[in-house]
Formats: C-alpha cells, sequence, structure tokens
C-alpha cells in the first residue's frame, strides 16, 4: 500500500469513498485524502465519507465515471458538496482548460492523459507522437480491461458476450 513509502502527501481513491479506516491512517500521518466522482451522489457520498476533496471526473476523463460531462459535471459538483474543495478532471490538457474549470468553481485540475505526451513518460515514442497528432474526433474509449465504466460496473460476473 501507499504507506509504505516516505513522504506521501495526498492520496486519492479513483472507485467509490475511501475506507474509514484509510481515512484514520491518512489522518494520523497528515495526508489529505480525495476522491473521484462521476456523478453529484457519488460526491456527496465522499463527503459524508470524510474527504478533503473532491474530484469532479467528468467523461472525457477516459469515460471511466460515466457519461456526464466536465462541463456539466463540475458546477453541479462544486454546489452540492461546498464549501468542500473540488477539482476538475476530464479533457483538460491546457491553460485555457484550467481557467474554464475554475470559472465552473474548481478550486484547481486533475489531469491524466496529457502526462503520456511528455517527455518523461514511458510510452512508445509511435504512440506518444499518434497522441499529440490525434484530433479530439478521434477520441476513443476502448474496452481493454473491462467492457463497464467505474459506475456501471456489474455486482456479479457475468457471461462472456458471444460474437
Amino acid at each position: 500500500m501507499a504507506f509504505r513509502y516516505p513522504g506521501v502527501k495526498v492520496m486519492v481513491n479513483a472507485l467509490g469513498t475511501p475506507p474509514a479506516d484509510v481515512l484514520v491512517e491518512c489522518r494520523a500521518r497528515g495526508i489529505l485524502v480525495g476522491a473521484l466522482a462521476g456523478k453529484v451522489k457519488h460526491a456527496l457520498a465522499h463527503k459524508h465519507g470524510g474527504v478533503d476533496f473532491v474530484i469532479a471526473q467528468g467523461h472525457e476523463a477516459g469515460g471511466h465515471t460515466g457519461e456526464i460531462t466536465t462541463m456539466v459535471l463540475v458546477p453541479q459538483v462544486v454546489e452540492a458538496v461546498a464549501p468542500l474543495p473540488v477539482l476538475a478532471a476530464g479533457g483538460i490538457a491546457t491553460g485555457r482548460q484550467m481557467a474554464a474549470a475554475m470559472v465552473l468553481g474548481a478550486q484547481g485540475v486533475w489531469t491524466g492523459s496529457v502526462w503520456l505526451t511528455s517527455a518523461e513518460s514511458e510510452l512508445d515514442p509511435v504512440v506518444r507522437d499518434k497522441l499529440v497528432a490525434a484530433s479530439s474526433d478521434q477520441t476513443a474509449r476502448p474496452r481493454c480491461i473491462t467492457p463497464f465504466p467505474a459506475p456501471e460496473r456489474p455486482t456479479k460476473p457475468r457471461a462472456p458476450a458471444r460474437s
């Protein structure tokens, strides 16, 4: 677990509200705790669960948290969890997009895919170049690990689809 690493300052849960024992341990170590939310109900659950901040992650973030776009989700979450700080995520890669998120009420942004194009990325240079060259209408949501976005994940295993 992340507690093995010295100097951890922030812990973020991607699938649901962090468990109470994790929150207690984080508090004891002075670690801030956040959680990703793709719907207002998720953000409210995180707030009631005791997180320090919520990341409103719109559909543009790979569709991992649902179908609501960042532009729609961020102000809804900001209003619902106030005065808890909210970071915006999903489709944010430039300063203008960051400024837009802050106009929507977010206190900052949480970025992801944009870092795949950085010099530090371990991505194959050919793939990196293709990402940089791609236009917004070439975005695809692969289902290589699971056919379900996080909030739609079934509670019971399903039989594989037949082709």
